[in-house]
């Protein structure tokens, strides 16, 4: 092939892989739309942690392994509400939701570490931190206008 049409083919399956690979998730999305994506997302996380929760713990080992899979569902989880953008009037309340989130998440690691390190106090704690702040981000997700985020699976 000559070196031009070698160089348009490069540059075509650049453009295609760009385009292929866009995340239509930068624009700012209506108050409307936010609430019915993130909702989404946390429906499906939510579905998620109810099924690795469905059978609690036996051992040390089986906590770090739960533990392991609902931090890593809520880390996806995280990843995809942080990649929405809201629209300006609801920015900060929704960036205060995902502080907040974040925060979870930390402490479900921290108790998946305690877990692997077999220190049962820790892992207690950390799992009692998580529950105790779900309170505060429930309320932060109805500050967004948030229907299904930090609830718990029923």
């Amino acid at each position: 092939m000559r070196p031009a049409l070698i160089s348009m083919l490069i540059v075509s399956a650049v453009a295609v892989g760009l385009t292929a690979c866009g995340d239509d998730s930068s624009e700012q999305l209506s108050a409307e739309e936010l609430v019915t994506r993130a909702d989404e997302i946390c429906r499906e996380g939510i579905d998620r942690f109810g099924e690795i929760q469905a059978e609690p713990p036996s051992n040390a080992v089986e906590a770090e392994n739960q533990t392991a899979e609902l931090s890593e569902v809520a880390s996806d989880e995280l990843n995809d509400l942080r990649s929405l953008r809201p629209p300006e009037e609801l920015k900060e309340a929704y960036d205060a939701y995902l502080a907040s989130r974040a925060r979870a998440l930390a402490q479900l690691e921290r108790g998946r570490d305690a877990a692997a390190d077999r220190d049962t106090d820790a892992y207690v704690t950390a799992q009692d931190e998580v529950t105790a702040d779900q309170a505060k981000r429930l309320e932060l997700a109805k500050a967004v206008g948030l229907q299904s985020c930090s609830k718990s699976p029923e």
